[in-house]
């Protein structure tokens, strides 16, 4: 869990503050104090722990205000808004959960039909989920006799239709982070981008033998696509035009597609962290 304070003050630049649990800030015009406030003589401290954080006035003049109430000591909401003088104090809480919803936000805007691959090996709750959402159409990849044996424990092709898909929200919000999934976008049908994937699952070794490859695994497709050469890249984007997975940092989303038969690829962060904008003790 951080608290992420975006400040915002007529007298001086907007700044972004952030609190990382066990740390306490003090804030105010103090010669000691950790983050300077020219508006006012406004003196507060805020400290966080890993499931809250607390805002205290401290002697001042003047006191602070949260959503425009006056308070001794608080506990700090995601959305709240601190009058400190003339300066605004955006709150904004971000933990595991908020970020999955970013998540979820974010792919909830991509262009339909929206697919994922599900692999029920990564835990064993999956292929409940996906009988519990059969409205949500789903087919297993592996066919046949062997394709019953595993089913169980198989990766599934998945399309979801509309932007608030039940599935889509759950596999999101319990699995993001936990390697269960990767997420695409195709030209096509559902039967296409399914004889697509099927071709997929099959690469070569060494000694010419067929083996499977779990290119569906997020670990597996960040470490082994961009190694590809244009062969392997026309059969995995043949009709699918964006790939997206987790990052090993749950706040960072992998986004590939090619561009003129070349692979791009980029790292999206949805965090609405601010880069180098650590406010620590040492700074003034």
């Amino acid at each position: 869990m951080q608290l992420i304070l975006n400040i915002h003050s007529p007298q001086e630049e907007d700044k972004q503050v952030i609190i990382d649990p066990s740390e306490t800030l003090v804030f105010g015009q103090g010669m000691g104090d950790d983050v300077f406030l020219k508006s006012d003589s406004v003196s507060f401290s805020i400290y966080c722990t890993d499931s809250y954080c607390q805002i205290e006035q401290l002697e001042s003049a003047e006191q602070a205000l949260i959503n425009y109430h006056s308070f001794d000591s608080i506990r700090l909401k995601d959305n709240d808004s601190i009058q400190a003088g003339e300066a605004v104090i955006k709150v904004i809480i971000e933990d595991d959960q908020s970020l999955r919803q970013s998540v979820l936000n974010y792919f909830q805007k991509q262009a339909r039909p929206f697919y994922a691959i599900v692999d029920t090996a990564q835990d064993k709750t999956l292929y409940s989920l996906l009988q519990e959402n059969s409205n949500t159409r789903h087919q297993c990849l592996f066919e046949g006799k062997y394709g019953k044996q595993v089913a169980t424990a198989a990766p599934y092709l998945v399309q979801f239709d509309l932007a608030g898909d039940l599935l889509l929200e759950q596999l999101i919000m319990q699995g993001w982070g936990k390697h269960w999934c990767i997420y695409f976008n195709a030209n096509g049908s559902f039967i296409d981008a399914y004889n697509q994937l099927r071709q997929c699952l099959r690469v070569k070794d060494q000694r010419n033998n067929y083996m499977l490859f779990r290119f569906y695994d997020p670990r597996v497709f960040n470490q082994i696509i961009p190694s590809f050469d244009q062969e392997q890249l026309q059969l995995f984007f043949k009709n699918i035009n964006n790939y997206w997975l987790e990052h090993i940092e749950l706040e960072n989303l992998m986004h590939y597609k090619t561009h003129e038969q070349e692979l791009n690829y980029q790292m999206l962060s949805l965090s609405k962290r601010k880069q180098n904008t650590k406010v620590s003790k040492s700074e003034n």
